[in-house]
């Protein structure tokens, strides 16, 4: 009896995982700044008609600089497309940024993104940026590595390098890599920030943003076992919050184009609260550097009010109807930059010249691409504030 009661004591033990009890989380305490596609580029004459203020990119990319020393956050993100082609001189200008934060006491974890690698390689890149980012740990078979901070275990993933900027994937050894430490993570009690350049969960309920998402399938569900609550990433050029099972993503918006936003994130015992703000050019930029950004946002959409006042005319409206059409996508690419069209979806579809717009663009990939967005839009992008557990 004693034996058969020794062996439902052992089996009993075995099937609870032994002894030992799970560990609890330590208390997290992380404050950091965090911006994506900085597409940095020194070449005065680049031209970009899709983002006017590029030429900006050194002055904006200084007072950038000044505002994360002057703010002083436990640690500095970048989530990918660093350079605008992976020039080498300019990684070598942008790594002199960055080490300028890094001398300030503010460690800088950055991932690449897809436009790294235009021209220069992955050694080139590691060789430039690896002296001024902060890495406890790295993975051998990619760029990707890991940093501790605040009890806060910070996921820096290469998903670039290993197609030379096509679609973003890792490597099953990286997968490998990254399941073994997000499983040490848990167990040592440290929350996990995961950081990408292409998206984990975009597209997953609208096929829109499907092909920007990280190709590994099993990668979301690693991520959801492990207890991940919160992914930050880039790519899209506009902002967006989306939710997968209890499981956020913070997509970041383009530095250079739009509201131009840094994201303050703070991670602590309550949970995650993240939110944007635009970066101060008035105050950390140099003199008129505000006033000629502005200058050159206006004319860029001055230039794409022209294309499409010319598609609209072409489907016969009057000069009113296309005045009321050109506002309606007005407050649409807005919306969408900032990441609030879920709040003022039913606002845009009961706009008078919504059928209008839609009629004209019908044939255009504008007008397929608006229908998806109106669709299914993301949630507010520029707030999120949730407990750790649901």
């Amino acid at each position: 009896m004693k034996r058969w009661c020794a062996f439902f004591l052992i089996l009993i033990i075995t099937i609870s995982g032994g002894c030992r009890q799970a560990v609890p989380y330590r208390d997290p305490s992380l404050f950091a700044l965090a911006v994506s596609d900085l597409h940095y580029t020194s070449d005065p004459n680049v031209i970009s008609t899709v983002v006017p203020a590029m030429p900006y990119a050194p002055q904006a990319v200084e007072a950038l600089v000044r505002e994360v020393t002057a703010v002083k956050p436990d640690v500095f993100l970048i989530t990918g497309d660093n350079t605008n082609s992976g020039r080498e001189s300019d990684m070598r200008e942008l790594a002199a940024y960055l080490k300028r934060i890094q001398d300030a006491g503010i460690p800088v974890v950055m991932v690449p993104g897809n436009h790294d690698f235009n021209i220069s390689g992955a050694e080139t890149y590691q060789e430039i940026y690896e002296p001024v980012l902060t890495m406890d740990a790295k993975d051998p078979s990619s760029l990707s590595y890991y940093t501790d901070i605040g009890n806060v275990r910070i996921f820096a993933m290469d998903d670039s390098s290993y197609t030379a900027g096509g679609k973003g994937v890792f490597r099953e050894e990286t997968m490998r890599w990254l399941h073994r430490n997000l499983k040490q993570a848990r167990q040592d009690g440290l929350r996990v920030l995961f950081l990408s350049h292409h998206n984990v969960t975009a597209g997953k309920d609208d096929e829109r943003n499907e092909s920007y998402r990280i190709g590994n399938a099993n990668l979301e569900s690693l991520l959801q076992k492990e207890q991940v609550r919160l992914i930050l990433s880039g790519h899209l050029h506009s902002q967006a919050i989306l939710e997968s099972d209890g499981m956020y993503e913070i997509i970041e918006g383009m530095f250079l184009s739009g509201n131009h936003t840094l994201g303050y994130l703070t991670l602590n015992a309550e949970g995650i609260q993240y939110e944007t703000m635009p970066v101060d050019f008035e105050r950390y930029g140099e003199a008129g550097l505000a006033a000629a950004v502005a200058e050159a946002d206006r004319k860029g959409a001055s230039r794409l009010d022209d294309v499409f006042r010319e598609i609209i005319q072409k489907k016969g409206y009057t000069a009113k109807e296309t005045e009321g059409i050109l506002d309606l996508l007005h407050r649409i690419f807005a919306a969408n930059t900032d990441g609030t069209l879920s709040e003022v979806k039913d606002s845009i579809t009961a706009d008078a010249y919504y059928e209008a717009m839609r009629d004209a663009l019908a044939e255009e990939n504008y007008g397929p691409w608006i229908d998806s967005l109106l669709r299914n839009p993301p949630r507010n992008g520029g707030y999120l504030k949730v407990p750790w557990e649901d």
